[in-house]
């Protein structure tokens, strides 16, 4: 992997720099800024752990398995339970919205029939609890994580 070296003085003023030009974006927030600003002069400073690649490797058949292999859901509403509270929602919205233009959260724009990306989300959350309405079981833990 290729990386730079650069003296002090130099990353300072590259530093300096970029907080001036990043200043003067008006499509993104202060705490964005800075956050971009920090991995820069993280990179920089060679703090920045770097990945290694030729150590990633595409899963095996046996980590990801195909959904019609899935042993069937069980029967009891305690296992149900326990396994629905493991559960994790991670949704992960994409930078087209800030490439096509948008300035605000991507995940208020209206997608289908008054319908933001934030509804659909839910929406498909709540199909995956009443899908277990059955079981009689009245609260349900999830753990859900918006990427934007």
């Amino acid at each position: 992997m290729a990386t730079a070296t650069l003296n002090s003085a130099t990353t300072d003023n590259n530093l300096s720099n970029l907080k001036s030009a990043v200043a003067a974006l008006s499509q993104i927030s202060e705490n964005e800024k800075n956050g971009f600003i920090n991995l820069v002069a993280r990179y920089l400073s060679g703090e920045a752990q770097h990945v290694e690649w030729s150590k990633i490797q595409t899963p095996t058949d046996e980590v990801v398995v195909p959904y019609d292999s899935l042993a069937p859901t069980p029967e009891g509403s305690s296992e149900v339970k326990n396994l629905l509270d493991k559960l994790v929602v991670l949704k992960l919205n994409g930078g087209l919205g800030t490439t096509m233009g948008c300035t605000g959260p991507k995940s208020v724009i209206e997608v289908r029939e008054g319908l933001t990306f934030l509804d659909l989300i839910v929406i498909q959350i709540e199909v995956i609890f009443l899908s277990f309405v059955k079981f009689s079981i009245s609260t349900l833990h999830l753990n859900f994580l918006l990427m934007t």
